[in-house]
């Protein structure tokens, strides 16, 4: 397939020149753009399967493929000249890398927002505290499973993400700077889960970068500018410049919903 790929080059000011008739409402440049930039796509794609251990992985690539010229389009249609930094061979690479790495990494369970964890951790503290009390001197999981009505698997698998746990629901909350009052990540599961949606309607790039950041996928651990650059090959200063813009982006969602002090 990658062998029919059209040999469309066209300079950057001439795909400037087609976004902003894309912009403008003129659809008819759009193919002409994902022609062009089909080789980066392809070239992106290829960096995650490189590996002997996903050497044969069609389905993936293909999977990839798709998901690049779908984040493509976006870029396209989204593009502000004004906003642009840097080249838009690197602008289309942040997009189209941000949303192949999403994606790859939710196939191998690596990226999963926590749907409601934080809630049933602070559960099973103030339970434990609860016991403690009350002087309780034999706390095990089976009291703390009839306490709170769980199961006893539910309680060793909360136990277990209290040890491991290092999201960091509230330094996300103390990034977005919340002059008026607190931002109550534990306070209920429609929080969690509307925090979550907001998170998930942010750009793929700034999607990836809070995401990793503040260590919402399977490895819990939060990461520097420098550590999020390496793994997507981009500079520690893109990285930063990225996370301010989608901190800046989730405040402003979450205050036009009003569940401040919620």
């Amino acid at each position: 397939m990658e062998n029919n790929i059209p040999e469309i080059e066209i300079s950057e000011q001439e795909q400037i020149d087609l976004l902003n008739r894309v912009v403008s409402g003129d659809e008819k440049p759009v193919e002409k753009l994902i022609s062009a930039n089909m080789r980066l796509i392809y070239k992106i794609a290829h960096s995650y399967i490189s590996s002997e251990n996903n050497a044969g992985s069609t389905s993936i690539f293909e999977e990839l493929i798709e998901v690049g010229i779908i984040e493509l389009i976006t870029a396209i249609k989204s593009f502000d000249r004004a906003k642009l930094k840097g080249t838009l061979l690197h602008y289309f690479y942040l997009r189209i890398n941000a949303a192949m790495y999403l994606v790859y990494n939710h196939e191998n369970n690596v990226i999963q927002m926590p749907r409601g964890r934080h809630h049933l951790v602070q559960q099973y503290l103030r339970e434990v505290q609860k016991l403690k009390q009350e002087n309780e001197t034999n706390i095990n999981d089976e009291l703390i499973a009839e306490r709170l009505g769980w199961s006893i698997k539910k309680v060793k698998d909360v136990a277990l993400s209290l040890e491991m746990n290092t999201r960091d629901w509230h330094g996300l909350e103390n990034s977005l700077q919340i002059s008026d009052g607190t931002f109550a990540f534990d306070s209920s599961q429609e929080l969690l889960d509307v925090v979550e949606a907001q998170v998930k309607e942010l750009p793929a790039i700034e999607e990836l970068m809070v995401c990793l950041s503040y260590g919402f996928d399977s490895t819990a651990r939060k990461r520097s500018a420098v550590e999020v650059g390496k793994l997507l090959n981009i500079s520690q200063q893109t990285v930063s410049k990225t996370l301010i813009n989608a901190r800046k982006e989730l405040k402003n969602r979450l205050e036009a919903m009003n569940i401040f002090n919620y």
